[in-house]
């Protein structure tokens, strides 16, 4: 018998299951993979807003952590919405503590789709410094990026973002284009030292909720099954795009990708 790969995310939860753990559970699902998961914050939000947010206390989630590691063994592990220093620090203990090497992926979130901050910049700043530590593959999108770098220049070029944020953080960067206002889909990944840019098409569609959520949870999936971070970052991107073409019709501002 094949045993089944198993990642964990640890993120928030999202109560129209758009995005956060929600989406990476259904992720997990479609590409045949299983989920474990430990919550960092419970939101209240739809497609106009995010109304509440509360903070999980950090017993209850190294609770979570500790009960899933006690039991299971882990391939891959996403880390979505973190909000605080505090709780940076409990998931940092808990991942610098694994015996062995596995894929650890960031979706560093800044704001919501409908603009609504999680954190200031120094804090964001502070936190994403604990989690590099851990040397993991981050995936901002380009205003994720300039916000981990403290930067608002909107003409910085990609070569600049990418050399102040492998200075200050040392660590793997795809930084993701679907927000952009280009037709296309620009992410960006440095190979031997050189920026490749993997290009697609961009689809209509008002169906975007937790895109970036989904995009990560993908490739946490996909190089917990060993493939090489391009191979895992083009199979991420194939996966959304088909995605896209079966998301759920709900008739909402926008709405949820899967």
């Amino acid at each position: 018998m094949v045993k089944q790969t198993t990642i964990l995310t640890i993120a928030g939860s999202d109560n129209t299951s758009g995005a956060g753990i929600q989406a990476d559970i259904k992720t997990s699902c479609i590409l045949g993979v299983y989920c474990l998961s430990a919550i960092t914050i419970v939101t209240s939000q739809n497609s106009n807003k995010v109304s509440k947010l509360f903070n999980i206390p950090n017993h209850i989630l190294e609770s979570q952590l500790r009960a899933s590691l006690d039991e299971y063994e882990i391939n891959g592990v996403k880390v979505g919405l973190v909000n605080n220093l505090s709780t940076a620090k409990v998931i940092y203990d808990f991942l610098n503590h694994f015996k062995k090497k596995i894929p650890i992926v960031i979706d560093p979130i800044f704001e919501s789709t409908n603009k609504r901050k999680f954190c200031d910049s120094e804090e964001y700043q502070k936190i994403h410094k604990v989690f590099s530590k851990l040397q993991p593959i981050y995936t901002p999108n380009l205003y994720e990026a300039k916000a981990l770098i403290g930067s608002k220049n909107k003409k910085m070029n990609i070569e600049k973002i990418y050399q102040l944020l492998k200075k200050k953080y040392k660590c793997e960067f795809v930084i993701t284009g679907g927000d952009s206002i280009s037709d296309h889909c620009l992410d960006y990944l440095e190979v031997d030292g050189k920026i490749q840019v993997f290009k697609s098409k961009k689809k209509s569609t008002t169906s975007t909720h937790g895109s970036g959520c989904i995009f990560s949870s993908a490739l946490t999936i996909f190089l917990a099954k060993k493939y090489s971070l391009i191979e895992s970052l083009k199979k991420s991107k194939k996966f959304i795009n088909k995605q896209i073409e079966l998301s759920p019709k709900l008739n909402v501002k926008y709405g949820p990708l899967i």
